[in-house]
Formats: structure tokens, C-alpha cells, sequence
């Protein structure tokens, strides 16, 4: 799929964004998502940094468990 195609479907729906920062490692977008009262949440970085701040995951069938080390 063409970029400017996948740039085209965001607009208007990003609710929130933190641009990269060299401090923090890490940039955030709050999107909604389409048909839904969802908004998500995207965080990209640098993993030893976000895997600090995770403490739950997500199962394949949808719920929530503490993250362990393993």
C-alpha cells in the first residue's frame, strides 16, 4: 500500500502526539480509531527503555496479565 495512502486514512483521526525526544527515547500517538469509541495508543522507542515501563500484556484472547520477566 502506497504511503500516501496510509498518511491519507490518519488524518483527522490522531487525537494526541509526543514527538521523539533524544531524553525520553521514545515518541507517542493517541489515535481513534474508525467506528469505535477506541483510542489507541502507539509508542515507539528504544526497547531496554519501554520495557521498564511495561508492566501488562495482552493475551490472544483479549485479557490482561502481569508482565513477567520471562
Amino acid at each position: 500500500m502506497p504511503v500516501h495512502t496510509i498518511i491519507k486514512r490518519k488524518i483527522g483521526r490522531i487525537q494526541a502526539s509526543i514527538p521523539f525526544s533524544p531524553i525520553r527515547k521514545r515518541s507517542v500517538v493517541a489515535m481513534h480509531l474508525p467506528d469505535t469509541d477506541i483510542v489507541r495508543i502507539y509508542v515507539k522507542g528504544a526497547p531496554e527503555t519501554l520495557m521498564d515501563k511495561c508492566v501488562k500484556t495482552f493475551e490472544v484472547d483479549g485479557s490482561k496479565t502481569h508482565l513477567t520477566e520471562e
